[in-house]
């Protein structure tokens, strides 16, 4: 039987590099093989620095496993960089302080207890220089970068590295990326701020007239007796 000639394509994924080669690796790995499934006589035979190597049967299939891999490839690493849900992870109320229209909530940070904004706007969460040096997590020299809105409009490139845990009480992510930079620095005594990306893990309520913060695991519903 005649198989014709062998084709190997090398794709590199053009979002920003997630934290963790190998983690995002695994992840691109699974994009590529789902991509790959597609396609008769393709194999993907690894994942190596971002880039896919994969073996096709006919050339002109490069081209549908690049627009598939082009469009799987930064959801999955924008869902890596989100973080996950601990298993243990169980509704949470927590009270929350308010001055004017600012809300800040206690959070811990790979254990290390934070003061962080609330902000449901943030796409990001954020916390300053000195505090992710004291939970231990510090930016490699080609740490991937977000791209964040400041006060008055202007953008700035931040550096991104992996958190272990981002807790409220037992409302707990795993392995959530999170910026690096001094967010608010007119309030010294704020860590940091609380944004959407850790927030997206669960339904959240928010009631200023008690003072309170609701967690409720997006996996999970509260019961009502």
């Amino acid at each position: 039987m005649r198989f014709g000639a062998l084709f190997i394509l090398f794709v590199a994924c053009g979002a920003p590099r997630a934290s963790g080669d190998e983690e995002r690796d695994r992840v691109l790995l699974s994009v590529a093989q789902g991509c790959a499934r597609q396609l008769p006589g393709a194999l993907v035979t690894g994942v190596r620095n971002g880039v896919v190597q994969i073996k096709l049967m006919n050339q002109g299939d490069g081209a549908g496993f690049d627009r598939c891999y082009q469009e799987a490839a930064p959801r999955a690493l924008q869902a890596l960089a989100l973080g996950r849900l601990a298993d243990h992870a169980a509704v949470a109320s927590v009270t929350i302080e308010t001055a004017g229209s600012l809300m800040f909530v206690p959070a811990l940070v790979n254990g290390l207890q934070v003061r962080l904004l609330l902000d449901t706007g943030a796409g990001k969460t954020i916390v300053r220089p000195l505090i992710a040096q004291l939970a231990g997590i510090e930016p490699g020299r080609e740490a991937p970068l977000a791209l964040i809105t400041v006060a008055g409009g202007g953008q700035l490139s931040v550096p991104l590295a992996k958190a272990r845990s981002l807790a409220i009480n037992e409302a707990v992510v795993l392995a959530i990326e999170i910026g690096i930079y001094e967010a608010v620095p007119d309030l010294p005594d704020v860590d940091g701020i609380l944004g959407s990306d850790y927030l997206s893990h669960f339904t959240v309520t928010i009631d200023r007239q008690k003072g309170t913060l609701l967690l409720v695991p997006a996996r999970r519903q509260v019961r009502s007796d």
